[in-house]
């Protein structure tokens, strides 16, 4: 298959590199200094607690040009940037354009500009980007219970969005599919903004990333109000999530606070916050939108992200 990645951040990079190691014809769109880094010394990984590095040679540019065929164009950058793209992907002419970021909103004012080819694909992937070197987890088959990428798209995609879920199993990237994205990416929003929220506060102060009671309080109380938005708006999916949706949110403050005690979680909460705060601050104003047209308060959520908004 020939694969275009555009975005060459950490995602990017990880499902590049999959891709090419798994025998795809791959070409990755990145700028200014990662482009230059990739040009001279090719995608390099380094999976979390391993101190061998990875090296995968890979094409780069700076830009998606409609000559540049391919099979699957992959769109891994953040939601803020997106629009910035949309000249391009609209002018290209792979029949799959998949767009792999967070989004609270309906997916209309893109998906008819790109004539019905986008698809949805959410990668359970997180990393960071060092001296160009991304460090990197992939979430096992094992928790995805906790996470799995996800792929999907609208009814007439779903051919395409099964076809790209075996490409990345193949490629040891898990993935299952989902036939409403839509609803799904709502659901996940609900469950990770204000964990996103409150981990990009702590990382601006410098404060350890565990919560206190009264954080993970606030946190479960912000999660509970987006999940009964997400339900007032359509639906909560998949089951694992509705299941969170019911729980008391002292239970849901409990676990948050356990779970952070753990330098595992820690770091998928500094890999998920530590350089979203646009991203974050994207997701506020949609849920934000989403809760006025519901006519609903989301008065925790506002308490976790309005100093987000005055930085």
């Amino acid at each position: 298959m020939r694969i275009v990645v555009v975005g060459a951040g950490c995602i990017g990079t990880i499902i590049a590199s999959r891709l090419v190691k798994a025998g795809h014809e791959v070409t990755v769109i990145a700028r200014d200094e990662r482009l230059a880094n990739i040009q001279a010394h090719g995608l390099r990984m380094q999976t979390h607690g391993k101190s061998r590095i990875e090296y995968q040679d890979v094409t780069a540019y700076p830009r998606l040009t409609p000559d540049m065929t391919a099979d699957f164009v992959l769109v891994t950058v953040q939601r803020h940037q997106i629009d910035a793209l949309m000249p391009d992907l609209i002018a290209h002419p792979s029949h799959n354009i998949v767009f792999m970021f967070n989004c609270v909103t309906n997916d209309d004012q893109w998906r008819h500009p790109l004539k019905g080819r986008l698809l949805w694909a959410f990668p359970a992937a997180l990393g960071e980007l060092k001296n160009g070197v991304v460090h990197y987890s992939v979430l096992p088959r094992s928790l995805s219970l906790l996470q799995i990428t996800t792929i999907g798209g609208h009814a007439k995609r779903h051919a395409s969005a099964i076809k790209l879920m075996k490409i990345f199993n193949k490629a040891k990237i898990p993935s299952t599919f989902h036939d409403d994205m839509p609803a799904w990416l709502k659901t996940h929003a609900a469950l990770m903004l204000p964990v996103m929220a409150i981990g990009s506060q702590k990382l601006h102060t410098q404060q350890p990333l565990t919560l206190s009671w009264l954080e993970a309080n606030t946190v479960a109380l912000a999660m509970q109000e987006c999940f009964d938005l997400v339900n007032a708006a359509g639906s909560i999916t998949p089951l694992n999530m509705k299941l969170v949706s019911l729980m008391p949110s002292a239970i849901i403050a409990f676990s948050l606070m356990t779970a952070f005690q753990m330098h595992y979680m820690q770091r998928i909460l500094a890999g998920h916050a530590g350089h979203a705060s646009d991203e974050i601050q994207e997701l506020y104003l949609e849920m934000k939108h989403l809760a006025k047209k519901q006519q609903v308060e989301i008065p925790s959520l506002d308490t976790l992200c309005t100093d987000l908004l005055l930085r």
